[in-house]
């Protein structure tokens, strides 16, 4: 597929498109045939770094999920606000 890999299950990804809400350098997109698409924060996804097997697999179903019912989802670390009314993720510790 491409050069990326999937923060969450470690197979070949694309490069996402900008988050519908929330744009900037923080923030990294990823298309996975397993994961579907999300939206991970630079914090985050040195978090999910360090995540063993199992609790990886279950970001991944969630993140599956989401992007099934076409409402890709940004993952945040625990600390991150998001602005707006509308939640655009979900937080991770």
């Amino acid at each position: 597929m491409g050069d990326v890999r999937c923060l969450l299950c470690g197979k070949d990804a694309k490069p996402a498109r900008s988050h519908p809400r929330y744009h900037g350098p923080q923030i990294r997109g990823f298309l996975c045939e397993r994961c579907g698409e999300y939206y991970v924060t630079r914090v985050a996804a040195s978090d999910i770094e360090a995540y063993p097997a199992h609790k990886k697999a279950k970001v991944s179903a969630v993140t599956r999920e989401h992007s099934e019912l076409g409402r890709p989802i940004a993952i945040l670390s625990s600390g991150h606000k998001p602005s707006g009314e509308d939640d655009i993720g979900i937080a991770i510790d």
